[in-house]
C-alpha cells in the first residue's frame, strides 16, 4: 500500500543488489520546505560533530607532546613533572613581583601567592596614593589627577538632546591645564 508521499521503486533491485531507493512525491511545498531543512540540520550536526572530533584529536595530540616533553625533561634533570611545574611557577612568580624580600615564602601553595600578591600591591597603592599629596609623582604606582577640563557645546545641563540631527553636530571642547601636560605630548593630535 502507498502512502501519498511515497511511491514504489520503478524497478525491482536483483538479490545481490539490495539498494532499495525510495521516490518521494512532494505534494505540499511547505512539507518538501520542512523535509528539507530537517535534513540540512542534520548534514550540519554531522559537520560539527566531526569538526569537534578533529579539535579534540588536536587537543589530545597537543596533551601528549606536553607530557612527552617533561618525560624528556625529566629523564635529563632528574626533577619530577611536579618539581617541573613549581619550577615554571617560581620563575613566573619572580617575573611579575619586582621585589621578592617583602613577600613571605612565594611557593607554598598559589593561593598564598596571589593574596601575597594583592597585598604588596595594595600596600604599594595606599603608600602611593599617600604620597600623591605631596605632588611626587615619579614615586607613584599609578598616579591620578586631572589634566584638563571637558565643556559640553550645549548651553543646559542635560547634555546631548536626542534629535537625531543634532547628535551628529554634538561636540565637545578638551581643555588642557598646560602646566600638567607637556606641549610635546599633545603633537599630532589634531590630525
Amino acid at each position: 500500500m502507498q502512502s501519498w508521499w511515497e511511491a514504489e521503486p520503478e524497478a525491482s533491485p536483483t538479490p545481490g543488489k539490495v539498494k532499495a531507493k525510495k521516490v518521494v512525491i512532494m505534494v505540499d511545498p511547505l512539507e518538501a520546505k520542512r523535509l528539507v531543512g530537517k535534513e540540512m540540520e542534520e548534514i550540519k550536526g554531522r559537520g560539527k560533530q566531526q569538526r569537534r572530533r578533529e579539535i579534540e584529536a588536536i587537543n589530545g595530540a597537543w596533551a601528549i607532546i606536553g607530557l612527552l616533553i617533561g618525560l624528556v625533561i625529566e629523564a635529563q634533570t632528574g626533577k619530577g613533572i611536579v618539581a617541573q611545574l613549581a619550577g615554571y611557577w617560581s620563575a613566573v612568580v619572580h617575573l611579575f613581583i619586582p621585589s621578592t624580600q617583602n613577600l613571605p615564602q612565594l611557593t607554598k601553595t598559589p593561593l598564598i601567592v596571589l593574596l601575597s600578591i594583592h597585598l604588596f600591591y595594595s600596600k604599594a597603592l595606599r603608600e602611593a596614593l599617600a604620597q600623591s599629596e605631596s605632588h611626587d609623582l615619579h614615586n607613584t604606582i599609578s598616579p591620578m589627577r586631572p589634566i584638563g577640563t571637558v565643556q559640553s557645546c550645549f548651553s543646559t545641563r542635560n547634555g546631548t538632546p536626542r534629535q537625531p540631527l543634532l547628535v551628529s553636530l554634538a561636540r565637545a571642547c578638551l581643555i588642557f591645564n598646560p602646566a600638567l601636560v607637556p606641549h610635546a605630548s599633545l603633537e599630532g593630535l589634531g590630525e
